[in-house]
């Protein structure tokens, strides 16, 4: 089963609740106890996140966001 999240930006002044936040809807995905395929395990361990075109490196996950004046 397939879940379709709605994502948009919300401005500061807009309160968003933390289950509803990418990272809190993501986090909830990742600690899902279910059951692990062995291909799925490896094909994890060998591409792990980011190794798609397009996706952004740890390094730039990570990175301060730029300051705003």
């Amino acid at each position: 089963m397939m879940i379709d999240h709605v994502v948009r930006t919300y401005p500061s002044a807009e309160p968003l609740p933390k289950e509803e936040q990418l990272a809190w809807k993501l986090a909830a995905v990742a600690t899902d106890p279910v059951a692990v395929e062995p291909e799925v395990t490896e094909m994890v361990r060998t591409h792990g996140f980011g190794a798609s075109q397009g996706s952004p490196s740890r390094r730039q996950l990570f990175a301060s966001p730029p300051a705003r004046n």
